[in-house]
């Protein structure tokens, strides 16, 4: 039994945000991003964009683990190393190139065209839902007993059952009545359970008795007074509680899938891994008496989709809700888009982005031409699954929201969601296609097999081997026809649920991150809604995105307020 979903911490992308839970807010957490020299060199040619991002090396996950930890081997060291200092010397040189591109940012925004909606979305007929069959499954029969019986303290360390708790050392006992974590709220919705996760693992946490906040979460919906949904009191600056609050507390949903090749994001896994069993053996070389708890326990801090509500600032009036799924590493040029969408009213609903796609690769081989349609349909399965998660999470969300925050509206509701996001946006709109009103979709695409194959960034998480002396162009031409033959839940098709809605299509026409071709088709199969078009690459599409917040804000608040058969006015004033 899988669980599905996306780690808690992500120093690369959109998780480098502090999830608060349901605290309000009016800003929007910053995040990891394309970085800026590698936006200087492509301003200066963007024909070099594609070869750039494959030049650029990252570090490892595990190889920064074991350098951060002093357990880096000498092979690694030597290949890490170099990549380092030659990282530094390039940063060098771009410095002399960030006058330049402080100029052509102002430059950039201009090259920009809108083009209005070519149908009459009141002629399009009605779409017949994906039956809930098709839908990939989960486990739901144990929520309602998963949910009862989550603990309300997560404890990282337990009795061995060599010692009595009075029998331990002053610090293995003050360890050991030490939490992580409080899990305040637990309930399930829909196809998953929603969970509330606070971190933080002060002495005065674990000692004080449960107060009523947590006492009102852990009774039965039908005997709830008031919603838990306040913010802790502040951390101390440079503690541990502050650190670890940081890295754990969101809001959370968490499912159960069947599926044996589902996608994940295992990194806190094997750090957890790798950890518990350097301390189990201090321990027992201690004998301390104590030993790291289960590991099905300590997942439940960083396991599920990530979910974070911001409302608007005090004083201004809530005017809708909009669902909002990042990009892999553009948030922080996303912002602007945001913050500007909050002042104008609208609570924003942020639905954590699937980072297997970029973390985890999952190997398929094809030996022979006959292995080409089961493995297009274990890829689609595979996808399918993915994009489900953010569906049901996204499901979940707005059910949790409209259970315990009535007052904020959820219509008009839309959908912004951008890159990697925007893959799994139109699997949300047709989970539940009568709930949204509007979608804005930025950078993204159709045909998740062939977007994953020919990106300059990432192999989405699925890794091609192919036998030797096989015809690997025409046969990798039919794994993509095949794989879009077995989905039911890419882009491709799901993007009919979104023909009778006003959708801005905002793209790069030189993408080559989500490439021009597959954004292209996704246009085709929205029916080539209103869209902005920047004749420029992946990257500075995001990076010059804030120049277009208003003109995105201002199309979204006259959509959202439009009945669907209602053509759009357009973006273009």
């Amino acid at each position: 039994m899988a669980r599905v979903g996306s780690l808690a911490a992500d120093p690369d992308g959109e998780c480098a945000e502090r999830d608060d839970g349901l605290g309000a807010g009016g800003g929007v957490g910053g995040g990891g991003g394309a970085g800026g020299g590698g936006i200087a060199y492509m301003v200066a040619c963007p024909g070099i964009a594609g070869n750039w991002a494959r030049r650029w090396t990252f570090l490892k996950a595990d190889e920064c683990n074991r350098f951060v930890v002093g357990r880096l081997s000498r092979s690694s060291r030597a290949r890490i190393l170099p990549t380092m200092l030659m990282t530094m010397r390039r940063l060098v040189h771009m410095a002399a190139i960030f006058p330049v591109l402080a100029a052509l940012a102002t430059v950039v925004p201009a090259c920009v065209s809108y083009e209005a909606a070519e149908f009459d979305r009141g002629a399009i007929e009605r779409v017949e839902p994906i039956p809930p069959e098709a839908w990939p499954a989960r486990r739901v029969e144990d929520l309602e007993r998963i949910a009862r019986d989550t603990p309300p303290r997560i404890y990282r360390y337990v009795l061995d059952g060599t010692k009595g708790e009075d029998e331990l050392e002053p610090q293995f006992r003050e360890a050991l009545r030490r939490a992580d974590a409080r899990i305040p709220y637990s309930r399930a919705f829909g196809q998953g359970i929603i969970r509330v996760v606070r971190g933080g693992p002060g002495p005065a946490r674990a000692i004080r008795p449960m107060d009523e906040s947590m006492q009102a979460a852990l009774q039965p919906p039908d005997q709830r007074s008031a919603a838990p949904t306040h913010a802790d009191e502040p951390a101390r600056a440079g503690s541990a509680d502050l650190l670890l609050r940081d890295f754990f507390s969101s809001v959370r949903f968490v499912s159960y899938s069947p599926l044996d090749e589902t996608p994940g994001d295992r990194r806190y896994e094997r750090f957890l891994k790798m950890t518990s069993a350097i301390q189990d053996k201090y321990f027992a070389d201690r004998a301390a008496g104590i030993k790291v708890n289960e590991p099905e326990v300590l997942m439940m801090l960083a396991e599920g989709t990530r979910i974070r509500l911001i409302e608007p600032a005090k004083g201004v009036e809530c005017r809708g809700t909009l669902v909002h799924i990042a990009g892999l590493g553009s948030i922080q040029y996303e912002e602007p888009v945001l913050n500007e969408l909050l002042a104008r009213g609208w609570a924003v609903l942020r639905i954590a982005t699937p980072r297997v796609w970029w973390y985890e690769s999952s190997e398929f081989r094809i030996d022979s031409p006959s292995d080409v349609d089961p493995t297009a349909r274990r890829i689609a399965a595979a996808f399918d699954d993915l994009l489900a998660e953010s569906a049901y999470a996204a499901e979940a969300a707005l059910d949790w929201l409209a259970a315990e925050r009535p007052d904020l509206p959820q219509r008009p509701l839309a959908i912004l969601a951008c890159s990697a996001g925007g893959l799994v946006a139109p699997a949300v709109v047709a989970r539940m296609p009568e709930r949204f009103d509007a979608a804005v979709l930025v950078g993204t695409g159709a045909n998740l097999l062939r977007i994953s194959q020919t990106s300059d960034l990432t192999d989405g998480g699925v890794k091609l081997r192919w036998g030797p002396d096989l015809p690997v162009g025409g046969l990798r031409s039919r794994l993509f026809d095949r794989y879009l033959k077995h989905s039911v839940l890419d882009p491709y098709h799901t993007a009919r649920f979104l023909r009778d809605k006003p959708v801005l299509f905002v793209h790069a026409e030189f993408d080559s991150t989500v490439p021009a071709e597959s954004c292209h088709e996704l246009y085709l199969r929205l029916g080539r809604p209103d869209r902005l078009t920047s004749y420029v690459g992946h990257r500075l599409l995001f990076f010059t995105l804030g120049g277009q917040a208003r003109r995105i804000a201002d199309w979204l608040d006259r959509a959202a307020s439009q009945p669907h058969h209602a053509r759009g006015e357009g973006a273009g004033g």
